[in-house]
């Protein structure tokens, strides 16, 4: 069978295919936990969900995995691309995700050859590189004493480590094979940890410590498309403070000088992005500054009486 799917935007650049065998792993299928068991070789079939797409890849290849599947759960697929986090590790390993539909009959089919191979499509030209158009503009109505600010809305990234609420006893020296294992992987789900974003809204902010304080926003307030942190009581959570690097306004860094402001992004497509960025420098420079409107100009009548004489 024959499987189209869509890429990472993390995925190494220099891979243009990989080949294995197709495999899963029952006690991690969605490849969030570290692999216990290895895969050398493998295509790993992946559930989509828990974590980013680019923790998957990167616990795959940590296993031996040449290539990941990622095939989706119930909600909408993806039409774009994998994204991937700035923070994390990039995969050596290419990963396409599939439909939920397309991952089942794949899962019909492990243990047999699988070709993964980089393929173009009507509005993708693989030979032309990725090309991305800016527009930059001044406002001199744009006043921002810093990029973030008290009152604003952030989203933050945060690593979470996950608790165990019990935690297994370690196996006495009688213990079999598959209890050892067992016990094995829930170590290894207990010592990892995730990056997750989380919405809220600035009550302080002090760059001389690079720091915000920030309060949660309520459960129905958090993003769908950012997510939450499971377990965390988003109603009863204090105020925290967290580094300004980790803060976002709009998808722009905390970080970043307040005098530049990404104004609109389009969402790559076709391997071409557009940007309309704000600029304050640039109202300094005559040709690039603002208009001025006109003055309004009054025009005097006057009325004009020809005699004529015969």
């Amino acid at each position: 069978m024959q499987v189209t799917g869509i890429g990472g935007s993390f995925n190494p650049v220099h891979v243009d295919s990989a080949s294995g065998h197709l495999a899963t792993a029952t006690n991690n299928p969605d490849a969030c936990d570290p692999f216990v068991e290895r895969f050398d070789g493998a295509v790993l079939l992946v559930k989509r969900g828990r974590c980013f797409f680019q923790v998957k890849a990167t616990n795959a290849e940590d296993a031996g995995a040449v290539a990941v599947v990622v095939y989706n759960d119930h909600r909408p697929d993806v039409s774009i691309s994998m994204e991937g986090a700035e923070e994390l590790l990039l995969p050596r390993i290419p990963s396409i995700f599939v439909s939920a539909e397309k991952g089942q009959e794949l899962l019909r089919h492990l243990g047999g050859p699988a070709l993964m191979s980089k393929v173009g499509d009507e509005y993708v030209q693989l030979s032309e590189p990725i090309s991305a158009h800016v527009i930059f503009r001044c406002g001199e109505d744009f006043q921002r004493s810093q990029t973030c600010q008290v009152g604003d809305v952030v989203d933050v990234k945060l690593w979470v480590k996950r608790t165990l609420e019990n935690p297994p006893s370690l196996p006495d020296a009688a213990a079999t094979e598959q209890e050892l294992h067992e016990f094995a992987v829930i170590q290894a789900q207990a010592d990892s940890a995730s990056l997750r974003m989380l919405r809220g809204q600035v009550l302080d902010a002090d760059p001389g410590n690079q720091s915000l304080l920030v309060q949660w926003l309520g459960e129905q307030e958090q993003s769908v498309g950012v997510g939450t942190i499971p377990g965390m009581n988003l109603d009863k959570e204090p105020p925290t403070s967290v580094p300004l690097a980790a803060a976002f306004r709009d998808g722009v860094r905390c970080t970043s000088p307040r005098d530049v402001w990404i104004e609109k992004l389009l969402e790559p497509y076709a391997c071409n992005a557009e940007f309309v960025v704000h600029v304050a420098s640039l109202c300094a420079m005559p040709e690039l500054a603002p208009k001025k409107p006109q003055e309004e100009q009054g025009i005097n009548c006057q009325e004009q009486t020809t005699k004529i004489q015969q």
